[in-house]
């Protein structure tokens, strides 16, 4: 199973937040930075994959309705996609930063 762990107080503006996405879910270079681009590559996942997003207040605070938005598209394409698992704000102690 892979884990992915994307860290919400990087994605300070819409800019920050693909280049994170993009960087930890190891996206393709022609991911367009947008929210159907998103989808699209989350869509194409069949390797079972774990997706948390750290500090998410800190990501909404930053995004607003972008970041809920952001939020949403991860959530629908869960329902979508078996190999997809959306984890927003846990994480276990111990845990190394990066993944």
């Amino acid at each position: 199973m892979r884990e992915v762990y994307l860290e919400g107080r990087l994605m300070t503006d819409r800019t920050a937040a693909h280049a994170e996405l993009k960087e930890k879910l190891s996206l393709p270079e022609y991911y367009g930075a947008n929210l159907d681009a998103l989808w699209d590559c989350l869509a194409e996942i069949s390797q079972e994959t774990v997706i948390t997003v750290r500090h998410p207040g800190a990501m909404l605070s930053a995004l607003r309705e972008y970041g809920c938005r952001l939020l949403m598209t991860l959530f629908e394409a869960e329902t979508q996609n078996d190999a997809l698992h959306i984890v927003i704000g846990t994480h276990t102690a111990g845990e190394g930063e990066k993944k």
